[in-house]
C-alpha cells in the first residue's frame, strides 16, 4: 500500500529497508513566542465493529469536538480479534497491523471503547486507557496548557493519486533529555460501513476519523530539538477505495522516555 519518499532539510539521508526512518535535520531556528500557539488535544478511541457500545463513544467525541472545535484532534483506531473483526454485512476491513501496533505500545483496555488522552498518565489512574467517563475532564485539563510545539501542516493529491505533505515543526520549550518523536497518520471520514450496536446491526453506520495508515513507523520517528525541523513526505499512493475529499493527515510530536505525552498535534484535511 505505501509508496513514499521523504525529504529533510538540510541532511538527506537514504535507507535500504521497508519503513523508511530516517534522522531529522534542523532548519532555521524562528522561535516562536511561548502563549501565541494554541495547545491542540489528540484522543485516540480503541473502537471495532462488533463493540455495541463504541458507538456511543463515538458520540462523545462528537459532542467534544463540537465544544472544542479543531482543537481536539480524533483518531479512531480498529483492533482486537474479539471486537474489530468484520461483521458478515462489512465491506471494509478497518483492521491495520499499525493499530495493533498502537495498542500493544499505549496499553491493555479494560474493554471498549478505551480512549487515550494525549498519551498521558493522569494523576491518579493506573494506566493510559481511559473509559468514556473519563475523557472530557481530561480533554479540558489538557486543552488549558500552554502549547510547547507548533505545527504547521501543508499537503496535496496530484491526479494520479499521490499525496505529498510538509510538516514544519518548531519547539517552543524543550527538555535535552528527552528523546521526541515524530508521527504521520492518516484518517477518513464519513465512511458508510456495518456497525453493532445495542440494538443490532446498522449498515449504514457513518464512520469518522477512522485510522487508515501510519506513514512513519507507528510508534514514531525519531526527531532533533530544539529549533524548526522541516519534513517533506512525499509520493505517497492513495489506494483507489480511499475518498480522496475525506482524508485528513494527523502530525504528532510526543515524547519517548518515561512518557509518552504529546506535546503538540495538528490536523490538514484536504
Amino acid at each position: 500500500m505505501k509508496k513514499l519518499s521523504i525529504l529533510l532539510f538540510p541532511i538527506l539521508l537514504f535507507f535500504g529497508c521497508s519503513e523508511i526512518a530516517p534522522d531529522l535535520g534542523v532548519g532555521t531556528v524562528n522561535p516562536v513566542p511561548v502563549g501565541t500557539i494554541q495547545k491542540k488535544v489528540l484522543i485516540e478511541k480503541f473502537t471495532g465493529v462488533r463493540c455495541v457500545n463504541c458507538p456511543a463513544g463515538a458520540k462523545a467525541i462528537k459532542e467534544m469536538q463540537e465544544i472544542h472545535g479543531e482543537n481536539l484532534i480524533a483518531v479512531s483506531i480498529h483492533t482486537s480479534a474479539q471486537f474489530a473483526t468484520p461483521l458478515p454485512e462489512s465491506t471494509i476491513d478497518f483492521r491495520i497491523d499499525e493499530g495493533a501496533t498502537l495498542l500493544s505500545f499505549l496499553g491493555t483496555p479494560l474493554g471498549f471503547p478505551s480512549g487515550v488522552v494525549d498519551r498521558k498518565l493522569f494523576d491518579g489512574e493506573p494506566e493510559l486507557l481511559l473509559g468514556k467517563a473519563s475523557w472530557a475532564g481530561y480533554i479540558d485539563q489538557e486543552m488549558s496548557r500552554e502549547a510547547e510545539v507548533d505545527i504547521v501542516l501543508d499537503g496535496g493529491i496530484n491526479d494520479s493519486g499521490r499525496m505529498n505533505v510538509t510538516a514544519d515543526i518548531t519547539f517552543l520549550e524543550a527538555d535535552p533529555s528527552i528523546q521526541y518523536k515524530f508521527t504521520l497518520m492518516i484518517t477518513e471520514d464519513n465512511i458508510v460501513n456495518a456497525q453493532e450496536d445495542v440494538d443490532g446491526i446498522i449498515t449504514d453506520y457513518v464512520h469518522m476519523h477512522t485510522l487508515r495508515d501510519i506513514v512513519t513507523p507507528a510508534t514514531g520517528q525519531d526527531i532533533a530539538s530544539p529549533g524548526t525541523i522541516n519534513l517533506t513526505f512525499e509520493d505517497y499512493a492513495i489506494p483507489e477505495d480511499w475518498d480522496r475529499s475525506e482524508l485528513n493527515v494527523i502530525a504528532i510530536v510526543h515524547s519517548s522516555n518515561t512518557e509518552k505525552r504529546v506535546l503538540q498535534v495538528e490536523q490538514f484535511e484536504f
